[in-house]
């Protein structure tokens, strides 16, 4: 009768471990979360000298700057999740 209310719990059901974070505006804070991770990694390139072009949650730098752009974004990663990003 109600397919709307049919299809939330049959998703929270089915996600029981994320469930207590559906319509909580998670959602708001990991967005800013990502967008102080993006913007730390642009600002360390640009402190090196290196340009980087962020594509969403994706940087693309000269090829001969991969090393150091994979080095900057686990520690900037780190620095605000508190924790390591598993690869």
């Amino acid at each position: 009768d109600k397919p709307l209310v049919w299809l939330v719990k049959t998703f929270r059901e089915a996600h029981k471990p994320i469930s207590k974070y559906l319509f909580s505006d998670i959602g708001i804070t990991l967005m800013n979360k990502d967008s102080e991770i993006m913007n730390n990694i642009l600002m360390r390139l640009m402190d090196k000298g290196i340009l980087g072009l962020s594509v969403y949650d994706s940087v693309i730098v000269a090829e001969q700057y991969a090393d150091i752009l994979r080095e900057i974004m686990v520690t900037e990663y780190e620095k605000v999740m508190k924790f390591k990003p598993m690869f």
